[in-house]
């Protein structure tokens, strides 16, 4: 269901885009890596991995642009004998980005946002532990900064850290996401 919505949005947004006749010079696209550090349980019984996804923008104002992105990453057990389950981590996140020129080729970047957290639990304990309910989205906010380098023309470069806080229940959860993201358009 939630990809349905997903669709439909993307081709409310796609439909809009072409009726309203949007500048595609404005739009930027990329790819990110991103390291997560928790704190906290996730950060002591799992993993730190890899996070793999896909941003995209749209430039409102010289320095001003809104931006998403949508990121993969997969916890393993730091301990394979502990029989934890094994965490599917799908990020969903927009903000309102600043760029602060520093010269032709180097800007500053800060991006607060919000963020939506699906975790997906798998795995044979998984199975015990969460028999009716394997998926649990949870919402956030974050804060990012970092320098965007131009590489070559429409080509950037950008080195940020995201911290994430993840509202959950009985405490939040916090992510610090050094990364990169090459921005192709």
């Amino acid at each position: 269901m939630r990809i349905l919505s997903l669709l439909f949005c993307l081709s409310i947004v796609s439909q809009s885009f072409y009726s309203q006749g949007i500048d595609f010079n404005r739009i930027s696209a990329g790819i990110n890596l991103n390291y997560l550090i928790s704190e906290g349980d996730m950060g002591q019984y799992w993993k730190k991995p890899l996070t793999v996804g896909l941003k995209a923008g749209y430039l409102l104002r010289n320095s001003f642009s809104l931006e998403g992105e949508l990121s993969y990453a997969k916890f393993k057990p730091e301990n394979e004998a502990t029989n934890y389950p094994l965490i599917n981590l799908i990020l969903m996140s927009g903000g309102l980005k600043y760029n602060l020129n520093l010269s032709r080729h180097f800007q500053l970047t800060l991006k607060p946002g919000i963020e939506n957290t699906m975790f997906i639990f798998s795995g044979p304990s998984a199975d015990l532990i969460y028999e009716q309910n394997k998926n649990e989205s949870e919402f956030g906010f974050f804060l990012s900064s970092g320098i965007q380098i131009v590489i070559w023309k429409d080509i950037k470069l950008e080195l940020n850290l995201k911290v994430l806080n993840i509202l959950s229940s009985p405490e939040s959860i916090i992510f610090y996401a050094p990364g990169l993201t090459l921005f192709i358009l």
